[in-house]
């Protein structure tokens, strides 16, 4: 069974190729997009690997 320490370091740094800060007009709307994105990256990320990594410990034995 995976650990949370791989889904915090994917929400820390997923952002970091999806949010550029240049884009937006001051710090705090950046800091809120850059949030918003690890989160649901790391929801995605969640929902793709637990069960995914449960078939294959359950195909492998």
């Amino acid at each position: 069974m995976l650990s949370y320490w791989d889904v915090l370091a994917v929400a820390l740094l997923g952002p970091l190729f999806f949010v550029n800060p240049m884009r937006f007009r001051n710090l705090y709307r950046a800091l809120a997009a850059y949030a918003l994105c690890g989160v649901a990256i790391g929801a995605a990320y969640v929902l793709v690997t637990r069960p995914a990594g449960d078939w294959i410990a359950g195909v492998l034995g």
